[in-house]
């Protein structure tokens, strides 16, 4: 009897190690299925709110037709103000007067940043000429962007 009361131990020793490991295999397991279920979620979440990139150039394109748009009614308002004032005034609209302030803020934006200071100037030169300013800007503002992000993968 001695002898199956040790094994009898030997064997409720090992039935409680066993137990316990199964306790942290389940404990694991919850954890587990816990982080997925908080992936998941976190992955609708950031499908819910769709490309920021994207966005931002629906929202540029937006921006840049309104601004034409006002520019077209501000050449009206003039035009018809010109005609009112029975010749007495000359109204006209005038583009790229404030890319000036524009500009300097752009200078002290890049200083130090290996930018070429001195193609700046013609650069806003030729958007002061320019009957689209904001489109242009856009235009090449992309491509440096672009060109840039590839200079830092490459």
């Amino acid at each position: 009897m001695p002898q199956l009361d040790a094994q009898y131990a030997d064997v409720k020793a090992r039935s409680t190690a066993h137990e316990a490991k199964l306790t942290a295999l389940a404990d694991i397991d919850k954890r587990r299925s816990e982080a997925s279920r908080t992936l998941q979620q976190h992955k609708r979440d950031l499908a819910g709110l769709g490309d920021p990139e994207e966005r931002h150039a629906t929202l540029r394109a937006e921006m840049a037709a309104l601004y034409k748009e006002r520019s077209v009614c501000l050449v009206e308002q003039c035009e018809t103000l010109t005609e009112q004032s029975g010749g007495l005034l000359s109204v006209e609209m005038r583009r790229g007067l404030g890319l000036r302030a524009v500009e300097e803020k752009f200078r002290g934006m890049v200083a130090g940043s290996g930018l070429r200071s001195d193609r700046l100037g013609p650069m806003f030169e030729e958007l002061r000429k320019e009957t689209d300013p904001i489109t242009t800007w856009d235009t090449r503002s992309n491509r440096a962007r672009d060109a840039s992000s590839q200079r830092s993968r490459g």
